[in-house]
């Protein structure tokens, strides 16, 4: 065995954190209903993305990866809702798509502007991307677009993120000895939350993930569940942690 292989087989829980760093793609249904930069918008399926029954109510999920990341989760937890999902890289709802991949520009010109402005426009429609701060006035406006639109609208806050993937983090406060988390777990996304709860307090229903995954009171944020992850790298959820996340939603279903 290498030298790394030892001090790796030495900590076996480290290793074990570490071997969580995997991104299960079929979560995201990349490629069909999350576009990416290896694919066209001719790639995007209507009819697998966007199912549509007259007899049940409908959610439209929108944004980038993160909106990817839980949106067949929330399907499989409202079996009686057709969750619809158009996402794509760099998705920022309510900010001008022509400065985002040229892909992302095709979903909301082709698709999503459409279908919120047809008579087929979904009952209600969540929002969720990797916020920044300019972000904030963009997507106000068109949340309150939707709401005079009878579209109620729910928007997911700025999330935890890691300036490393969460599963090395873990792994190597477990080899050190240090709990290197509060080290290096980003800082400005907590105040981001406070300025989107207060914008969009009252016109929309806000979800904040920080009250969410790190409530008041608690030592710090919910990462893992005994040794599973909540994370599989800086920002994304794993199969559990979307799990935790969704179950946890106040969704009006």
């Amino acid at each position: 065995a290498t030298a790394g292989e030892q001090v790796w087989a030495s900590h076996p829980r480290a290793l074990s954190y570490a071997q969580q760093a995997r991104t299960d793609n079929r979560m995201f249904r990349a490629g069909t209903c999350f576009l990416t930069l290896k694919v066209s918008i001719r790639d995007y399926d209507v009819g697998h993305c966007l199912p549509r029954h007259e007899d049940r109510p409908a959610l439209l999920i929108l944004g980038d990866s993160l909106a990817a990341n839980l949106a067949l989760t929330i399907q499989e937890r409202l079996p009686l809702v057709d969750v619809q999902q158009a996402t794509a890289v760099d998705f920022k709802p309510g900010s001008d798509s022509s400065e985002a991949p040229e892909v992302t520009d095709a979903l909301v010109r082709t698709v999503v502007e459409p279908l919120l402005a047809g008579p087929d426009r979904p009952d209600h429609v969540l929002l969720y991307a990797r916020w920044e701060a300019k972000d904030l006035a963009p997507l106000a406006a068109y949340a309150r677009s939707l709401t005079d639109r009878g579209v109620r609208v729910t928007v997911l806050g700025p999330s935890p993120r890691f300036y490393i993937g969460l599963p090395l983090i873990l792994a190597y406060s477990e080899m050190t000895g240090q709990d290197l988390l509060p080290i290096l777990q980003k800082k400005d996304w907590q105040d981001l939350d406070s300025d989107f709860a207060q914008a969009l307090s009252g016109s929309v229903s806000y979800i904040s993930m920080r009250e969410l995954l790190c409530p008041i009171g608690a030592a710090g944020c919910t990462v893992h569940l005994n040794d599973e992850l909540l994370f599989s790298d800086t920002v994304h959820f794993t199969p559990l942690g979307a799990r935790y996340v969704v179950q946890k939603l106040r969704l009006p279903f």
